[in-house]
């Protein structure tokens, strides 16, 4: 037996042992945690109850547990086994009187949510069998539109907890034992779950400083260090986290970001000095030195020790991160950890040997193609991150699918595909118009930016007469919801105002789930069976349901004779957003009505009410 094959066999049979001896400790670990539950005087208190007779029970009968009540206050519930054991139990019940209530009417309890969130499609086994109690329902046939069954016969759904438990004690052992340090382990892709940091995932030994280690073994010595990338590649590993964590939508920016999709971009492995990057700024000057290193301070020559090929490749990645920014040498110098006249030494060299120029013009097609008018026609996409203008051969999504290039895309400025945004609060006489039916904005359903409708007035909502004075084309994004309230009406429960509101006037936006189609269409059973559905159509992809998560706008009823509200979709900020506005003007206490459509209708028609 040769050195790899005696390694191999030695992490096969310590998995082997361990995994026989997590599962043997699990079973007494779980019969002492079932013993736990029991009242420790329940049997003195129930000395003079007789108990039933166990002896009826066999391996095919399920009634293993009887109920004799106690006293007003208090029951005794009686476990029995297959052995014939029995183990009395007191559960402690407070009786409350209360007057007959009339039931409440049939709605669905929803997570409250303040902005839709992006689920995308269901997982393909089913959570749980809705329903599969009534008759009436056929839960076969809906347990058929999942193609993998159901969640609970899924063992990849998630990690699973009891092989991290032993992986990791298989990991401890061969390390103290024998000398195995972790990177080892995993070279042999014998262990089903990874020990150390990959590039962009962490490893076991890392996560596993964000549990709860469980104690099942009394062996001694504690867990290997997690191996963590190396020191020179740690900026590199930051910036990879940092793009994956947080949102790319310089709205949000939120980590783990529920409502916009991240774009999975991956950095490249290697950046040289050869490869082109588009510079800019690096002419600013700071009011002052940053320190004793500073650039601004005359007499330096250069480094004092020359850097290494990665740490100018770092430089460059940061550069072309965001090309035209206004970052300054001392800002760099803190990213880099590198002394601010040294970045600035570099950073200056690297502009001299680029490859591509920024005045190399982006304007690649002189009358781009736009297709993001009508947003039941596209869907909006991730910000582009490319090198070179946006093209077909720089795979640029916005240009492929006809997209105009948003304020948070990479590209540059002088991008033709850019949206410029609206000047319609130019002067005086055009600013007490407002962005009526003439704004570009509007007429291509985008709400007002503030950072590019510059003449456009944008005022906090808690602003003095902020609504009078604000452009109306940005209630959306700034919150202008007027105050509403779920009580019950003529059919069954509504919404209704608590503030007068205007023609115009956005009431409130309508919330759920973003859903694609096919898990429109596996949902559509239950809606139909239950008599509710609360599925708004968004674009040509996402639709959005409220059914498991929304707000009070899935209240609205629907009334062809009564309609007051109507609903538009608005692209803000590079998303879809459903709002709710006025037809006319109404006083506080009228309920809310929309017109659903024919198209959520099963005939296509329907009465004028309903």
């Amino acid at each position: 037996m040769d050195k790899d094959e005696s390694l191999h066999h030695l992490i096969r049979t310590t998995y082997r042992q361990v995994w026989k001896e997590y599962y043997a400790w699990e079973q007494e670990y779980c019969r002492r945690a079932l013993a736990s539950l029991a009242s420790p005087n329940a049997q003195e208190i129930l000395s003079n109850l007789s108990s039933p007779s166990p002896t009826h029970l066999n391996a095919a009968d399920n009634r293993q547990s009887s109920m004799t009540e106690l006293s007003s206050d208090g029951h005794a519930l009686t476990m029995h086994d297959l052995d014939g054991g029995a183990t009395p139990t007191i559960i402690q019940c407070d009786s409350v009187h209360v007057e007959s209530m009339a039931p409440s009417t049939p709605y669905e309890s929803v997570a409250p949510l303040s902005q839709s969130i992006r689920h995308g499609d269901d997982p393909s086994c089913m959570p749980f069998i809705p329903y599969a109690e009534t008759p009436e329902f056929d839960w076969k046939a809906n347990v058929q539109e999942y193609t993998a069954g159901t969640a609970w016969q899924d063992t990849m759904q998630g990690q699973d907890p009891d092989l991290s438990c032993i992986i990791l004690e298989v990991a401890r052992r061969l390390h103290h034992e024998h000398g195995l340090q972790p990177q080892t382990l995993d070279a042999t892709k014998i262990l089903p779950l990874q020990l150390c940091w990959t590039q962009t995932q962490p490893g076991l030994l890392s996560l596993v400083n964000q549990t709860d280690l469980l104690a099942w073994s009394s062996a001694p010595g504690e867990l290997p260090p997690g191996a963590v990338p190396p020191e020179s590649n740690m900026l590199r590993h930051n910036l990879q986290n940092m793009i994956t964590l947080f949102c790319p939508i310089m709205n949000c920016v939120q980590a783990s970001c529920i409502s916009h999709v991240n774009s999975g971009r991956v950095l490249p492995e290697n950046i040289t000095t050869s490869d082109g990057v588009e510079l800019a700024h690096l002419d600013l000057k700071p009011e002052a030195p940053c320190g004793s290193e500073c650039f601004l301070l005359k007499g330096w020559t250069g480094p004092a020790e020359p850097w290494s090929q990665l740490q100018r490749s770092d430089l460059k990645l940061v550069l072309s991160l965001d090309p035209e920014s206004h970052s300054l040498p001392c800002d760099l110098a803190v990213i880099c950890r590198k002394p601010c006249h040294e970045v600035n030494f570099y950073a200056r060299e690297l502009i001299a040997s680029t490859a591509i120029q920024p005045s190399q013009s982006h304007n690649v097609m002189l009358r781009p193609i736009f297709r993001d008018y009508n947003p039941q026609e596209f869907t909006p996409v991730s910000p582009c991150h490319h090198a070179g203008p946006c093209s077909e051969s720089s795979q640029c999504e916005c240009f492929i699918q006809h997209l105009h290039c948003e304020r948070n895309c990479g590209c540059s400025a002088d991008c033709v595909r850019r949206w410029r945004g609206c000047k319609c609060g130019s002067n005086n006489r055009a600013r007490a118009k407002g962005c009526g039916p003439k704004c570009p904005c509007v007429r291509e359903g985008r709400e007002c930016e503030p950072d590019l409708c510059l003449h456009c007035d944008f005022m906090p909502l808690n602003t003095q007469s902020a609504q009078a004075d604000t452009c109306q084309n940005c209630q959306l994004q700034l919150g202008y919801f007027k105050a509403t309230e779920v009580r019950k009406s003529e059919w069954g429960q509504g919404l209704f105002l608590l503030e007068d509101a205007k023609a115009g006037e956005l009431i409130i936006e309508y919330l759920g789930e973003l859903i694609l189609e096919p898990t429109l269409i596996t949902r559509d059973q239950v809606a139909r069976f239950r008599g509710r559905n609360y599925v708004y159509g968004l674009d040509s992809e996402f639709n959005v349901d409220g059914s498991n998560a929304g707000n009070a706008s899935r209240f609205i009823n629907h009334s062809r004779t009564e309609r007051n509200c109507d609903v538009k979709i608005h692209l803000v900020n590079g998303d879809h957003r459903l709002g709710v506005y006025a037809l006319n003007d109404m006083n506080a206490g009228s309920e809310l009505f929309l017109d659903y459509g024919n198209s959520f209708f099963d005939q296509g028609t329907q009465d004028d009410d309903a």
